[in-house]
């Protein structure tokens, strides 16, 4: 079955007469070491990251099939050059988009004192 078009009926999705806004909480964990009873010792601590997504739903002027680009290089430089059409000056944040299915580790948490992420494999 194909559905072309759908509404999300949701408390944390708001639609507007361009855009789509979703807010989304999520849930992950904080690596830190602390000094307890005088020794240093690691701590897992859970952190709630709120996030709002924004989506455009009108149609863009143009588009183009780039056929025979190449996997990894051609759709880095794609998303690159997408990321950037705003301009050099604009600051760019990173994001949460990826997937744990290609991932050869799995994140335990960030030790957000030195930015550093602590990772287990699969």
């Amino acid at each position: 079955m194909f559905i072309e078009s759908f509404k999300v009926e949701s408390p944390n999705v708001k639609y507007t007469e361009n855009e789509i806004h979703s807010l989304c909480n999520y849930e992950t964990t904080e690596l830190v070491h602390e000094p307890r009873n005088g020794a240093y010792q690691w701590f897992v601590k859970p952190k709630n990251v709120h996030y709002e997504f924004i989506a455009d739903t009108r149609d863009p002027k143009l588009g183009v099939m780039l056929v025979g680009w190449g996997g990894n290089n051609g759709s880095t430089l794609t998303a690159g050059v997408i990321a950037n059409r705003g301009g050099k000056d604009k600051i760019q944040q990173a994001n949460y988009f990826g997937s744990l299915t290609q991932a050869s580790d799995h994140s335990m948490g960030l030790r957000y004192l030195l930015l550093l992420g602590v990772y287990f494999p699969w």
